[in-house]
């Protein structure tokens, strides 16, 4: 699957992901994505019942807080970093 980074936005709308757009991109199910948006870690905008988009930007700037996160801890559990120092 191509990276959604890859392609040029002309239109407006292409500058927001859809809840499916973000799980698909990060591959999960759309649950932890959904989870993100009610813990407040993730900014979404609902436009009617249906339909949550996120910011393209915020969402980078999401999916590289995570990143770091995750590079974190696995660096804890090799015993890189201790508990004290975070």
């Amino acid at each position: 699957m191509d990276n959604l980074a890859d392609h040029p936005r002309d239109d407006p709308r292409d500058d927001y992901l859809t809840v499916s757009q973000i799980a698909s991109e990060i591959g999960v199910s759309e649950k932890p994505v959904r989870a993100a948006i009610e813990r407040g870690e993730l900014p979404a905008y609902n436009f009617g019942l249906r339909l949550t988009m996120v910011p393209r930007e915020e969402f980078e700037t999401w999916r590289e807080s995570r990143r770091i996160s995750l590079a974190t801890k696995k660096q804890q559990q090799k015993g890189g970093l201790s508990h004290a120092r975070l």
